[in-house]
């Protein structure tokens, strides 16, 4: 029997997965919860303050998306931290999250036999001292590619979906929707959820680049900059796409573009 006490901090939106996670855990007497947070501003204070062993980290945010939230801090985790992300979406993203920053993956709603795997996981890591902190870990730093070569897509049914950096060309925000669309070089077109914002998207990856306050582009694509548009590399170049860029952003697309 494991008589080690292991604190737990949960960050989650829902004040009802929080409960329902809580009280799953009461049958774990060696964890206690010392922390708890409803987004990732609220959760980065929490974490620094507490110092927990185990995290529980739902992946959809209201002000950030997990695996970004993950990367900025990835360099303050210095301590023994055991990261386990929990979301409704589809069980196909086990392997890029275990492959990632954190230490396993749950879905929703929780199934205690489930908890009962990674838990088991959790102690046995702990107990062989397998466990090393996250900015000495050479393995993650070349996982980097998991935030940087390719955006994780939370889609209106529910799923997150893993798309290349490579095959999008531009989002272009549906006003009549408040919703952001994803144009990608198969031509296909994803609507995004409507809590994922500019920020979000600007923050996922250095290749995406403001236009417009309607309009962000992957700069990879850009091909020509006029006074008030931009024009893209094919295969997004059809129809004569012009890309509108606002006076705002002139300056920084140029600079940006000039750097490249």
């Amino acid at each position: 029997m494991n008589s080690n006490k292991y604190e737990v901090a949960i960050i989650d939106d829902s004040v009802k997965a929080q409960g329902e996670m809580i009280e799953v855990l009461k049958s774990y007497s060696s964890c206690y919860i010392v922390g708890l947070a409803s987004n990732g501003a609220e959760g980065k204070k929490m974490l620094m303050k507490t110092r927990p062993q185990i995290l529980f980290l739902d992946v959809e945010l209201p002000d950030t998306d997990a695996m970004q939230w993950l990367e900025n801090l990835r360099f303050e985790l210095d301590w023994e931290i055991y990261i386990v992300l929990y979301t409704a979406y589809s069980k196909y993203m086990i392997k890029a999250v275990r492959e990632s920053l954190v230490f396993d993956f749950l879905t929703k709603p929780i199934v205690p036999k489930e908890l009962f795997v990674v838990m088991g996981r959790i102690f046995e890591a702990i107990e062989k001292h397998q466990y090393k902190p996250i900015k000495l870990i050479e393995k993650h730093l070349e996982m980097k590619h998991i935030s940087t070569n390719v955006f994780l897509m939370p889609t209106l049914t529910n799923e997150l979906r893993i798309v290349h950096l490579k095959n999008i060309g531009y989002f272009k925000f549906n006003t009549s929707n408040r919703q952001w669309l994803v144009f990608l070089s198969d031509k296909t077109i994803l609507n995004l959820r409507k809590n994922v914002t500019a920020r979000i998207i600007l923050h996922s990856s250095e290749c995406f680049v403001q236009t417009h306050s309607s309009y962000i582009i992957n700069i990879d694509y850009l091909q020509l900059i006029k006074p008030d548009c931009c024009l893209m590399f094919p295969p997004f170049d059809e129809d004569n796409l012009e890309i509108p860029v606002s006076q705002s952003n002139q300056k920084k697309l140029r600079d940006r573009f000039l750097s490249l």
